[in-house]
């Protein structure tokens, strides 16, 4: 038998939460300020006339935010719209891989061919 919370609870009001928003959209959000974090920091790394390529970043960043909104308006989305959140969630993939240490793992494994 299952736990069903009681109406009203704090645990109600959670699970009724995260039925709303949903763990895609939260890691969309996360992406999207993670991508202006990257924005940020390559305008002031790079030298004035190569510092459009901020504008890439943007662009991650304005298409998780797109892709969140429309996570909040559909009830059940596609597997395109699958595709489109992994593709915008990519920046905060290879975060989480670089700081876990997978992309080492890969680049060692690579070397040996």
């Amino acid at each position: 038998m299952a736990w069903i919370a009681k109406p009203g609870s704090a645990e109600d009001k959670f699970n009724r939460w995260s039925e709303r928003v949903g763990p895609t959209r939260i890691l969309l959000w996360l992406s999207t300020l993670f991508s202006i974090v990257i924005a940020w920091s390559v305008f002031e790394i790079v030298i004035p006339k190569w510092r459009i390529l901020a504008i890439i970043p943007l662009f991650y960043a304005a298409g998780a935010l797109a892709t969140a909104r429309y996570f909040r308006r559909v009830d059940k989305p596609g597997w395109l719209a699958r595709a489109v959140s992994i593709f915008f969630l990519m920046p905060i993939i290879l975060h989480i891989a670089k700081s876990v240490g997978v992309t080492d793992i890969v680049a060692s494994i690579l070397q040996r061919f």
